[in-house]
């Protein structure tokens, strides 16, 4: 199958009505592992204080096995799902990270760190790339319609695992024990698991509706010679994507590692009680979940994706600089009470999530072609798998050593050179192909004027293809030999000159 053919076949699946009945069981994919993930973080003092006595270092190694695999393991998963398709790799993937929560669980009821560790590896190993797994699905089902949106839902539900996590975790334990906590997660993963199969079944029902055969992308027909063609002369991957990756990368660490010693934070270095800590920490999820369709739909609307990534990690730094400061530093939060001002900075770090997962995302999907999107997706989670393992790494070291707030100005280091790499992206992008900033109506606009030189392309029998700028922001298909002001491409190039205003 041709890259337009792949292209139209996505477009056909975006425009059916089964798209939201697959949003709906695509979002309960990551219920079940986002509270897993965050169950060490909700129940840190007991792991810490508790049967377990875990240090510091230890605690945070916690996070740190769980990513540490996908440097590496995430980039393979993509490729496994551009390669063999959805379906397959969604079913496997959700039993891998199942297996993994249940061995993590035996390690609880047995005290045993060894097969914490071994439990967090394996469940890390399937749970990111079925993160991978599940923004692919959403990026064909959705692009050109709500795409960004439906991140935002996806995120949304993801996040209710996290909130319900940090909200119910600590006392939830206290009354059934710290393995009972771990149990209620494999419980949700299975939850998560049955959706799974739910998906396969009504995305295999929607192919067979189909008049054509599923893209590649999604359904495993990618060949050897395309995978080739993927990594060879220029690559797929463009600079503005790995721009855009390195920023997530930095955003992501930054997020996660806070919320992983968040509610120890909030109880040690500010006296704050066990669950007002935890709700705390969860309040940044609580405004992610509910913010992120909205201002996705905003984002499709409007555009401007990039600078809402700018402006999160200004929120994000801002909220830091605040905690690892003097309460009386800045004048401006003299009248508040120190519960009040932390208040205000889960606030800002709750903006800061929501404008970075409903952004980020949706930009990352439109720099990268469909057919290399769960490869690309899986390079993004790769890079931010690797900060956040180095990151929650060295915040274990500097917590033992130097406190929370030297780990607190650590993070906000690492938010300033996240938002450099922003304001590159987004100057790179404005001089360039000027892409993630423009609405989805207009993207769709600047896909619909490539297809027919693309079509008229692949019946020609003669003729080399190339990449030929109409403009320096748009870039379209056509064959050297016509590229005279007859034929078919002619008519079309002609068109979007006068649409754009060229004469």
């Amino acid at each position: 199958m041709s890259p337009t053919t792949a292209t139209t076949a996505i477009a056909s699946l975006s425009r059916r009505r089964q798209r939201f009945v697959v949003l709906f069981f695509v979002c309960l994919f990551t219920f079940g592992s986002y509270f897993c993930f965050d169950t060490p973080g909700a129940l840190g003092s007991l792991l810490e204080r508790g049967p377990m006595k875990l240090s510091a270092t230890e605690f945070n190694l916690l996070y740190s096995v769980y990513a540490w695999p996908n440097v590496v393991l995430v980039f393979l998963g993509g490729f496994f799902i551009d390669t063999f398709g959805s379906r397959p790799c969604s079913i496997v993937l959700s039993l891998i990270t199942l297996t993994g929560q249940l061995i993590t669980t035996t390690g609880v009821f047995y005290k045993s760190f060894k097969l914490l560790l071994i439990g967090r590896f394996l469940f890390g190993s399937g749970s990111e790339s079925l993160n991978v797994c599940q923004s692919t699905i959403v990026s064909h089902w959705f692009q050109g319609n709500e795409l960004a949106m439906a991140f935002g839902f996806s995120l949304t539900v993801s996040r209710l695992g996290s909130i319900i996590a940090f909200n119910i975790l600590p006392s939830y334990s206290q009354r059934f024990g710290l393995s009972s906590a771990f149990l209620l997660g494999a419980l949700l993963c299975s939850v998560s698991f049955i959706a799974t199969l739910c998906f396969v079944y009504v995305d295999k029902k929607a192919e067979e509706e189909l008049s054509f055969a599923m893209t590649q992308v999604d359904q495993g027909n990618t060949s050897l010679s395309d995978v080739e063609h993927k990594f060879s002369s220029k690559g797929i991957f463009p600079l503005s994507f790995w721009l855009g990756s390195i920023a997530g990368m930095t955003a992501y660490s930054i997020f996660f590692s806070f919320i992983a010693i968040g509610t120890d934070l909030f109880q040690r270095e500010f006296d704050i009680a066990g669950s007002t800590a935890g709700f705390l920490v969860s309040l940044i999820y609580n405004i992610s979940m509910f913010l992120a369709p909205v201002l996705g739909k905003l984002l499709d609307s409007y555009g401007y994706r990039g600078i809402t990534i700018g402006l999160a990690v200004i929120l994000t730094s801002l909220s830091l600089h605040i905690l690892s400061s003097s309460f009386h530093t800045m004048k401006i939060f003299y009248s508040l009470s120190r519960l009040q001002l932390l208040y205000s900075c889960s606030i800002l770090l709750g903006l800061g999530l929501s404008g970075i997962s409903s952004a980020l995302w949706p930009s990352l999907a439109i720099c990268v072609h469909p057919q290399s999107l769960a490869t690309a997706i899986g390079v993004a989670q790769a890079l931010q798998n690797l900060g956040t393992s180095l990151t929650t790494f060295f915040m274990g070291i500097l917590i033992d050593r130097k406190g929370y707030r030297q780990s607190l100005r650590f993070l906000e280091m690492i938010g300033i050179s996240s938002f450099c790499v922003v304001f590159v992206w987004n100057v790179l992008d404005r001089f360039g192909e000027d892409r993630i900033n423009r609405p989805t109506e207009q993207l769709e606009e600047i896909e619909e004027l490539r297809q027919p030189l693309a079509l008229e392309s692949e019946r020609q029998s003669r003729g080399k293809l190339m990449i030929v700028p109409v403009t320096p922001r748009v870039v379209v298909l056509v064959r050297q030999r016509l590229l005279g002001p007859q034929g078919e491409s002619g008519i079309v190039r002609r068109n979007y000159y006068a649409k754009i205003g060229i004469q």
